[in-house]
């Protein structure tokens, strides 16, 4: 969960199209919380009560401590975007309304530069996941991004869940020594050289975006 948020954290967002198609939760908020605009997949969340609600039209935690993190974090990132810093990002975890397990929440600034964004002032942009709602990535896409085979584009998929490469070859029914081959080649046409780096550039891609 955590490397699905990091992955998306130099994302280059320039279109709410785009963000809307995104299986990832995203809203833009203001500095007080305000949100200016949610994606299908965040209304969808907002409409199951999965943990974030909208209230007086202010993004709101089930439990009031963590309202007040989330709210720090988006003030935090809207200070940086009005000032031109650097590119500090906040991580909340949000428990949820069930016994699951809890959203976790990646604030970062939004300069006044992009007007899809319906803000002309520094803001903020959240990406919410949800690890009880995996990210479904199509094989071929992996194929085409990429220009992996069938069978690495299986294995990268596994790595994405966070799973191991012994684990992963289990579940693919290939030998340890035939995951290693694949992977090398995988890490050779993302530019990559660890899993926890390979997840940035899968989730960048378009793949990750619904057809």
């Amino acid at each position: 969960m955590q490397l699905r948020l990091a992955a998306l954290e130099d994302r280059q967002v320039t279109s709410a199209e785009i963000l809307d198609r995104l299986q990832q939760a995203a809203f833009v908020v203001d500095e007080n919380g305000t949100v200016h605009f949610a994606n299908q997949t965040a209304e969808r969340m907002i409409a199951r009560g999965t943990g974030l609600n909208i209230r007086q039209k202010r993004l709101h935690a089930n439990r009031s401590e963590e309202t007040a993190a989330l709210q720090a974090a988006i003030a935090s990132c809207v200070e940086t975007a009005r000032s031109g810093g650097g590119e500090p990002t906040g991580r909340i975890r949000i428990s949820r309304a069930d016994s699951g397990a809890p959203l976790s929440v990646l604030v970062i600034p939004l300069r006044p530069q992009a007007p899809w964004s319906r803000l002309y002032r520094p803001a903020a942009i959240l990406f919410v996941s949800d690890p009880e709602h995996r990210v479904e990535i199509p094989r071929e896409s992996l194929r085409r991004e990429f220009g992996m085979t069938p069978a690495e584009a299986a294995l990268a998929l596994e790595i994405l869940t966070g799973r191991g490469l012994q684990d992963a070859s289990r579940r693919l029914h290939i030998m340890l020594s035939t995951a290693r081959t694949h992977l090398a080649h995988i890490f050779h046409k993302t530019n990559t050289r660890s899993q926890a780096q390979l997840v940035r550039p899968i989730l960048q891609s378009n793949a990750t975006i619904d057809r």
